[in-house]
């Protein structure tokens, strides 16, 4: 009963309310001399609830958020969300979400284009705020659909020249990016990356276990995530199954991949500590990702060569692959795609076809 009679004649009023940790609160005001009153009371501080909920700023429904998925998703999920929302907060952190309008969101977009970023990285930032919008209305009622109404980012590789759109080094450019890397390890990681064409977090991952020396076979079967602090230095990292199941896969190992391994499996098994769960590049702890990319741009930088990201010597191995001859399917199966389209969608540029010559 939101407003009663107590035993001493006055009135009272009792607002119930649900906060956004789904707990419930009861909030009073006695002494009233009549019924009235404690009505009145009792439609003020309904009004005034509302109006705290009201100025709920994307900062508040953030920290909300944080909380909420706690134990609800992986620890290497949950680590990416501060970082993530670094891109958002200077410019959205302190508006308040009812009122975000069309203008205001069309600015913040404006405001991520000229940030150094990907239309990926950009889209993921505009999903993460429809996602806030949405606590914002499961919590607190708060209603905005601003965000959809605007829509996300148009990939602008769409209109570059075709050969903009995969950024590779043939097999030469890698033979000369090589001979300016003279640490044993990093050359053998690089070679992983370019013949093996995994990704930097399936290649720190791999343990010796995953190495079958006289089956020339590599076990792809997990991924390295490493954890930032506040800095965003690596404070620690995990292991995990990769994100899907056509990421798990053996495939056999490139020649002179091969005998770079053997060189450094020899090498690890002269200290007394090695084990064969030791990781293949970096030991007892994976080799940090910023000194690899450190290592990447000196050698690319001294070879002459264009700049290239980790990631796009994984490109680069698709390319190497396509003009050895191998099918598309044999491409996605190594590359450890779901999907066949999703190699031709990313490589389909990439793939001989002597369009004059098709009906012949």
């Amino acid at each position: 009963m939101p407003v009663y009679k107590e035993k001493n004649d006055t009135w009272t009023a009792k607002y119930n309310y649900t906060d956004s940790n789904g707990i419930e609160h009861a909030k009073k005001k006695r002494g009233f001399a009549t019924k009235g009153e404690a009505s009145r009371a009792l439609a003020l501080m309904q009004i005034e609830k509302q109006e705290v909920s009201s100025r709920i700023a994307f900062d508040d429904i953030f920290r909300e958020y944080i909380e909420e998925q706690k134990g609800k998703v992986k620890p290497t999920t949950h680590m990416h969300y501060q970082p993530l929302y670094d891109h958002i907060k200077d410019d959205l952190g302190k508006v308040e979400i009812e009122k975000l309008t069309i203008p205001r969101y069309k600015a913040f977009k404006k405001y991520l284009d000229g940030k150094d970023m990907s239309t990926s990285r950009k889209n993921r930032c505009h999903r993460f705020v429809k996602t806030l919008v949405r606590l914002a209305y499961e919590n607190h009622g708060i209603i905005n659909n601003v965000p959809d109404r605007v829509g996300g980012f148009t990939d602008p590789v769409n209109v570059l020249p075709e050969e903009e759109e995969i950024k590779i080094i043939t097999k030469d450019q890698f033979d000369s990016f090589l001979e300016k890397i003279s640490d044993q390890e990093y050359k053998t990681l690089f070679k992983v990356l370019f013949f093996q064409g995994t990704r930097l977090g399936e290649a720190l991952a791999l343990t010796w276990n995953d190495i079958d020396f006289d089956g020339g076979i590599m076990k792809i079967n997990k991924t390295y995530t490493s954890k930032l602090n506040k800095d965003y230095q690596t404070s620690r990292f995990y292991i995990t199954k990769p994100k899907t199941r056509a990421s798990i896969r053996n495939i056999p190992i490139e020649k002179s991949t091969l005998e770079s391994l053997k060189m450094l499996h020899s090498d690890y098994m002269e200290f007394e500590e090695f084990g064969e769960e030791w990781f293949v590049f970096g030991g007892i702890r994976p080799l940090s990702e910023t000194t690899i990319t450190v290592r990447k741009d000196e050698a690319i930088a001294a070879a002459g060569l264009p700049r290239i990201t980790l990631h796009q010597f994984r490109h680069s191995c698709a390319s190497y692959l396509f003009e050895k001859g191998a099918k598309p399917t044999a491409v996605q199966k190594y590359l450890g795609h779901s999907k066949l389209s999703t190699t031709m969608n990313i490589y389909t540029h990439l793939y001989p076809e002597d369009l004059m010559n098709i009906h012949q």
